[in-house]
């Protein structure tokens, strides 16, 4: 079973930050760090982020297969699970700024396939209900799930296979819930079609294509030997307390056509960059996109953006966005605010409940020492 849930960064610890010691900020520091958690927490691989606008420090420590000391560099590639929605949003933002698509054109417009769907709720979502989980589709988060067993087995063996999903996702009433968003990976699986349609291009290619002019290195799918990369993920073994390893094609990989809402990989050096053009668009300037897009994705609608969690940081006015992100077998973690001019990565080549309390208590550690107010 895999699921793609994300769990949002809690306020309590963003209101533990005080006003932050002004220890020396050096890779070596957070290799000092990484190589502390990696070594309590007992998991194969960690790497660590700490992120500035103008600079930022790496830190890591561990090995690519618990069986294997092949020691992870900042080079290594980590599957980012959930994370990689930040990637869609942003590539769909690229695509609005250059009027290839609209964040108001709908689905049932540009797809028209899926045109009289059964439920008439379905007929005005838009990219932009899609990309911020407010379309009412299903979550479509765990393969046990009665959305999952609906679909053809041999789904992603077949051609057209994200039209397909999408004319089974739309089958499943709307649910809209009571709160501001219904987290849907499905909205990002349509959201790729949409954006396929309105370039004629696959989404892989268009992702690729950003990639380059980004200068970032990332692949679909779990880093792998295939690839000269050597890199496994890992969970706990049913009896006892060790890690063991899985091949790139466990049970948790899932199908091509579920790119889009979470199967990138990504090495650490490059998700810093990524997470600092964040941090500059955030703060006015226009890097590769327009500072008004990033202020779309991050907070343009309360709670989830598009492609980012936002809050509050405590009571004051401050702003973050956080993003989490699983998918069996590798765990990230990424949480930046503009005003706090930080932006803090977390990758583990695991995946477990002890992973997950290792990421809370590391970014709680990272943002009280490192997150300093503003002056």
């Amino acid at each position: 079973m895999f699921s793609f849930k994300s769990t949002l960064f809690t306020l309590f610890g963003l209101l533990l930050f005080g006003f932050s010691n002004l220890e020396a900020q050096s890779n070596e520091v957070l290799h000092q760090i990484a190589a502390q958690y990696q070594s309590t927490y007992n998991v194969p691989g960690l790497a660590i982020a700490l992120v500035r606008s103008d600079t930022f420090f790496l830190g890591v420590s561990g090995t690519k297969q618990i069986e294997k000391e092949i020691p992870i560099d900042e080079q290594t590639p980590f599957h980012i699970g959930s994370n990689s929605k930040a990637f869609t949003a942003f590539l769909a933002a690229y695509l609005v700024e250059r009027d290839l698509v609209s964040w108001s054109d709908k689905l049932m417009k540009v797809v028209p396939e899926l045109n009289q769907p059964t439920y008439a709720a379905y007929n005005e979502v838009t990219l932009e209900h899609l990309l911020a989980h407010r379309s009412g589709l299903a979550p479509f988060e765990s393969s046990s799930s009665k959305e999952f067993r609906a679909l053809p087995k041999n789904l992603g063996e077949l051609e057209n296979s994200r039209l397909r999903f999408a004319q089974v996702a739309l089958s499943f009433p709307p649910d809209f819930g009571e709160g501001t968003h219904v987290y849907s990976n499905a909205g990002y699986v349509l959201a790729a079609l949409m954006l396929e349609r309105a370039t004629s291009s696959t989404f892989e290619d268009l992702l690729l294509e950003l990639g380059q002019q980004l200068k970032l290195n990332f692949h679909f799918g779990f880093p792998n030997d295939e690839a000269g990369l050597n890199m496994l993920g890992h969970r706990k073994r049913w009896v006892g307390r060790s890690y063991r390893s899985l091949a790139p094609n466990n049970r948790h990989a899932v199908p091509s056509y579920f790119a889009p809402a979470g199967d990138l990989a990504i090495n650490l050096d490059d998700l810093a960059i990524w997470v600092q053009f964040h941090l500059r668009g955030l703060s006015g300037e226009n890097i590769f996109l327009k500072p008004e897009s990033y202020e779309k994705l991050h907070y343009g609608l309360p709670d989830y953006g598009l492609g980012w969690y936002n809050g509050k940081i405590g009571a004051g006015p401050e702003r973050f966005s956080y993003h989490g992100g699983s998918l069996g077998t590798f765990s990230s973690a990424i949480m930046l605010s503009a005003e706090r001019n930080t932006g803090i990565v977390i990758l583990v080549n695991a995946e477990s409940k002890h992973v997950g309390r290792l990421k809370e208590k590391l970014r709680v550690e990272l943002w009280d020492r490192f997150g300093q107010p503003s002056k």
